[in-house]
């Protein structure tokens, strides 16, 4: 029953479940100057002060918010360590009297009663070992430790990343950037008026039309292509500066 009713009131009604969204919304306002100037115009109204009293007083207030959070979010973790203990203390001892669980404290205490009691030899209930074979620690169970929330403030992404990104897209929209999507409409191309075509006959004029010979090559044995297939003719071929074995190039049946 307390430990149920504990943990509802741990994740029901949880401080900082909370904490994280105001410090982000209190993040926002200190970051957003249109925030900042209107809550100053109305500040102004109210007291008649100067527009920089204004914005130095809401300014000052957001922090002294934060900090507030800060010393009741330790304050309440103090509070829930001590908690924690008095309510393990008050289970361990409602269990003990009770007797209705036999954890090693409660068992520890009737094989005690027994024994001076009824005068009962120990090793009737003890069997005891060489220490070597024990574990020092086997009943010791670390407990987790909380870890510390930090919030961090969001920053807003740069012109020059979003210009970085941009050209980096339209690298890779660009033809004579080989990706196997090109590659595939390269070959479709090639292959419009004629179903079959020679590797042997591609103007080979500079490294990237033999890049994209090689790739043709590789991307025919991929298991996702179904625009193209090749077909090894035997014949070895010599185009300066390199030599290969001609292979026919001819569209799948499903792009006929």
């Amino acid at each position: 029953f307390f430990y149920s009713f504990y943990y509802l009131l741990k994740t029901n009604d949880n401080f900082f479940k909370y904490q994280r969204k105001i410090n982000l919304f209190l993040q926002k306002i200190k970051n957003n100057p249109l925030y900042i100037d209107f809550l100053s115009e109305q500040l102004q109204k109210i007291n008649q002060i100067s527009i920089i009293q204004a914005q130095q007083q809401i300014v000052k207030q957001i922090t002294q918010i934060e900090v507030n959070f800060d010393l009741t979010g330790k304050l309440i973790k103090i509070i829930d360590k001590k908690n924690e203990e008095y309510l393990k203390i008050a289970c361990e001892r409602i269990l003990f009297f009770d007797n209705q669980k036999e954890n090693s404290q409660i068992v520890l205490n009737y094989l005690m009663q027994l024994i001076l009691n009824e005068k009962t030899e120990y090793h009737r209930f003890f069997h005891f070992y060489p220490i070597k074979h024990l574990d020092d620690l086997s009943f010791y169970k670390p407990r987790r430790s909380k870890q510390e929330m930090s919030i961090i403030a969001l920053e807003k992404v740069s012109e020059e990343t979003y210009y970085s990104l941009e050209q980096k897209i339209l690298t890779f929209q660009q033809e004579k950037f080989y990706n196997k999507k090109n590659i595939y409409k390269f070959v479709q191309q090639l292959l419009q008026q004629h179903n079959f075509y020679k590797a042997s006959d591609l103007d080979l004029k500079n490294n990237e039309d033999m890049i994209r010979l090689m790739l043709i090559y590789l991307y025919a044995n991929t298991y996702q292509n179904n625009t193209y297939h090749i077909q090894d003719l035997k014949t070895k071929i010599q185009k300066k500066p390199m030599a290969f074995a001609d292979f026919g190039i001819f569209l799948s049946d499903s792009n006929q």
